[in-house]
């Protein structure tokens, strides 16, 4: 009797080598990309990814990370070079590569169970349905398969995203920072999931992040691409053979000792040398890693365990005894303004000069990530964020301290509707579907002004989306209402007419905090004196010229410059010191956000540090 040679739900690939060096899997050769306008976006990437490997690219945006995916995955033709797998040429979509992109992609009008089994229709479909509820199974919706995507929070939909590659086994995954549009606590819950699944058929992965502390949890090994053009960093965590682990043996508490244990964190860029063995920085990743990876299998992976494992994380990296550093290392986002601003004109360096401080930048996609990095030692200064963040960040027991605030600007956010809706009032929503940033400010304005009509949110049925996919929302009518920030509020009032129902006039202050991390601030007063004193100056300028600072910051955003005069008009960019009777606000924002069951314990928003600066 002849074997059934169809795979089992996710059995591993087959392999020429069980018992030797594990082979390449993914070959990238000489890979380059110019464009019809000259653009030059990759120059000869070279690189080798072996069968099972996990592998993060590390970049700023711009440098070509999701253009050598694509590429990668067939979706584009490259100008010179080659990809192969397994030593076949990819020139087109393959089989034995799949993806997973930053939004879930999922169609609408299948059910989830139709949207993980698209891929499988040439499979008999007792053999379909079996690999569907396997992978259902194992990222924890067994229950949801009859469900709408609609019906789906973000991190649901993107664990049914996550779930459809896996399920037709590829042998090469590529992920397009599949988690930067959730919030800290349910990405964490997904990365134990993503390495659960991993055990089962092992393939080899490509993920894109910005986030380092991402790249070091899921990765052996981090590769730095450089821009203009996109190019590969020397890579010095490359092994000839890495050594044997089982990721589903840690994850359950069994194994060696030592099995899946992490690395240091490997060096990233030629220019940068590899860390000592005893960083602080690298016990931190360590420690964080093996609480979230040692837990029980039979544990459920909730926010409270996980806040527990970032909490962990903080004791164990932060009480180092204070010291002056050489170099002050910023977290920003993209639209963090007037950080962007100092980032061009240099004039935060020449003011930290004479400290003898150097000045290094790292961006991140969200305000939740730049909380984690400054945490876990990472950074030691972050970029302007919302007020809730800040709440999240204590709820995981961050030690971290307010610098400086952002007066408030509550017409600097709204609930949008379109132009011809004929809601008047939030009270028209009741029953409707409105997107929103889940964990935002704007989240907390939709609480606040859902209260003030006498509704709570079981009235209305959330999306939680990104802003990109909540505008995409609006104007196609997948929701009703739309909960937005500047620049993307003014961008949709410019731009598609969308009408504001109601901004946070009454209802939220909309501050934007600045933080540092603990230990930074007990040694480096003079240079968090010299980054208050610019970022005022800045935040003042910017008021004063604002035809000038648009005009800066439109390609950096790449937004119009008269969107970004209506966007900065709405912002008050007056820094200031934070006060502790100003920190009232915080306590309702916890508060709701404890309500509705978005933190796992009650938090005294008054109890962080606040750091004030020398009287001039």
């Amino acid at each position: 009797m002849t074997a059934d040679p169809r795979p089992t739900p996710f059995a591993p690939a087959p392999r020429t080598d069980p018992d030797g060096p594990r082979l390449p899997v993914l070959i990238v050769d000489d890979l380059s990309k110019t464009y019809a306008d000259g653009t030059e976006a990759l120059s000869g990437i070279g690189l080798s990814v072996r069968q099972g490997e996990i592998v993060a690219l590390i970049g700023g945006s711009g440098c070509g990370k999701t253009t050598l995916l694509r590429l990668i995955a067939g979706l584009d033709q490259a100008s010179r070079g080659s990809v192969q797998v397994d030593g076949e040429a990819i020139r087109a979509p393959h089989p034995s590569v799949g993806v997973v992109f930053q939004e879930p992609r999922l169609l609408p009008w299948l059910d989830v169970a139709g949207n993980v089994g698209f891929g499988l229709a040439a499979l008999p479909r007792a053999e379909r349905r079996s690999r569907v509820a396997h992978a259902l199974e194992r990222v924890g919706l067994a229950e949801y398969g009859h469900r709408w995507p609609r019906e789906l929070s973000g991190g649901q939909q993107q664990r049914v995203a996550i779930a459809r590659a896996f399920v037709a086994q590829p042998r090469v995954l590529l992920l397009d920072e599949p988690f930067s549009a959730l919030d800290a606590f349910t990405r964490k819950g997904l990365h134990e999931q993503l390495l659960d699944l991993w055990t089962e058929s092992k393939p080899t992965i490509l993920i894109v992040t910005h986030d380092v502390g991402e790249a070091v949890t899921l990765a052996d090994r981090v590769v730095v691409m450089r821009p203009r053009p996109g190019r590969l960093g020397r890579d010095r965590g490359d092994r000839a053979q890495p050594p044997a682990r089982s990721r589903g043996a840690h994850l359950r508490g069994g194994g060696a000792p030592g099995a899946g244990r992490p690395r240091p964190l490997p060096a990233t860029g030629p220019d940068r040398p590899p860390p000592h063995p005893r960083d602080p920085r690298q016990l931190v990743v360590s420690h964080r890693r093996s609480a979230t990876r040692s837990m029980d299998a039979s544990m459920p992976v909730t926010r409270r365990t996980l806040l527990a494992g970032f909490s962990a994380a903080a004791l164990a990296g932060l009480n180092r005894p204070a010291r002056a550093a050489a170099t002050l290392r910023i977290g920003y986002q993209r639209s963090s303004t007037l950080i962007a601003l100092l980032r061009q004109d240099g004039a935060l360096e020449r003011a930290l000069a004479p400290l003898g401080t150097g000045l290094s930048w790292h961006e991140f996609t969200s305000g939740l990530p730049i909380m984690e990095a400054l945490n876990a030692g990472q950074i030691d200064v972050s970029a302007d964020v919302a007020d809730t963040v800040p709440i999240f960040a204590q709820a995981a027991a961050a030690r971290i301290t307010y610098i400086a605030q952002e007066a408030p600007s509550p017409e600097a956010q709204a609930i949008l509707v379109p132009a011809d809706s004929p809601a008047k009032t939030v009270a028209d929503l009741k029953g409707r579907r409105v997107a929103v940033t889940k964990g935002a400010g704007s989240h907390y304005l939709l609480l606040a002004a859902l209260a003030e009509a006498k509704l709570t949110f079981k009235d209305i049925t959330p999306a939680y989306l990104t802003p990109a996919d909540g505008r995409a929302a609006l104007a196609s009518g997948g929701v009703e209402a739309w909960v937005a920030w500047d620049p993307f509020l003014s961008a949709a009032r410019q731009q598609s007419g969308a009408r504001v129902l109601r901004d946070g006039a009454g209802l939220s202050l909309y501050k934007r905090y600045y933080l540092a991390a603990d230990p930074y601030v007990a040694a480096n007063g003079p240079v968090l004196a010299a980054l208050f004193d610019r970022l005022a100056e800045t935040g003042a300028w910017v008021k004063a010229n604002p035809a000038e600072a648009a005009s800066r910051l439109a390609p950096l955003w790449k937004i119009e410059p008269e969107v970004i005069v209506r966007a900065n008009a709405q912002r008050s960019y007056r820094v200031e010191p934070v006060t502790r009777a100003g920190l009232s606000e915080q306590q309702k924002i916890a508060d709701a956000f404890r309500a509705e069951g978005l933190l796992p314990r009650a938090v005294d928003a008054s109890a962080l540090a606040i750091w004030t600066p020398p009287a001039r």
